[in-house]
């Protein structure tokens, strides 16, 4: 869908995303998410950043635990 969009898809890690020239951050079955993943994409979405997400995403450590409370909550 964003391909016929004519929009062109780019994978980025946490370290990435603070320099990342991008508008949009899609989240496709992202669970498992460590505290500093986390932090930058809060920092992201506070600066106008659109989160898109299609499960509760955060809602485990990047260890796979289940957490009491998802770390974008």
């Amino acid at each position: 869908m964003a391909f016929d969009a004519g929009y062109q898809p780019v994978l980025l890690t946490e370290q990435m995303l603070p320099a990342a020239d991008v508008k949009v951050l899609i989240l496709p079955v992202t669970v498992a998410i460590s505290d500093k993943g986390a932090e930058s994409i809060n920092r992201f979405t506070a600066a106008g950043g659109l989160l898109v997400a299609d499960i509760i995403p955060g809602i485990m450590s990047e260890h796979g635990r289940l957490l009491k409370q998802g770390r974008l909550d």
